[in-house]
């Protein structure tokens, strides 16, 4: 068997040195490791996508606020006016019905 031998103080220093720069490297901020030129380019980008977010926000907004105005409208046509769909059509329905009970009278009374 090989006897081992103690490490020197200077392969001691050495393993410490190296164990104090992987520890700095470690707690170093995320800045240090990238380009100084890529934190600011990164900002930029990030305020940019943000502004863009902002704009299409606001234009799905107008976009959904047409829609509701249009819906209302047509609402409006087809219910609640004096010439809407709805009361052109009960005056039809209101005939039609007369003519279905008439035929119903009809059909239920004894044939002579």
């Amino acid at each position: 068997m090989a006897a081992t031998l103690p490490p020197t103080t200077e392969a001691i220093e050495e393993l410490r040195r190296q164990i104090d720069e992987l520890r700095k490297g470690m707690n170093a901020p995320a800045s240090a490791v990238l380009p100084p030129w890529l934190s600011p380019l990164l900002q930029g980008v990030t305020i940019l996508t943000i502004a863009a977010g902002g704009f299409w926000l606001g234009s799905v907004n107008r976009t959904v606020t047409q829609t509701s105005d249009r819906v209302d409208k047509i609402y409006t046509i087809l219910v609640e006016s004096k010439d809407s769909l709805a009361a052109r059509t009960s005056v039809s329905e209101a005939r039609l019905e007369s003519i279905d009970e008439k035929l119903d009278q009809l059909s239920t009374s004894p044939k002579r």
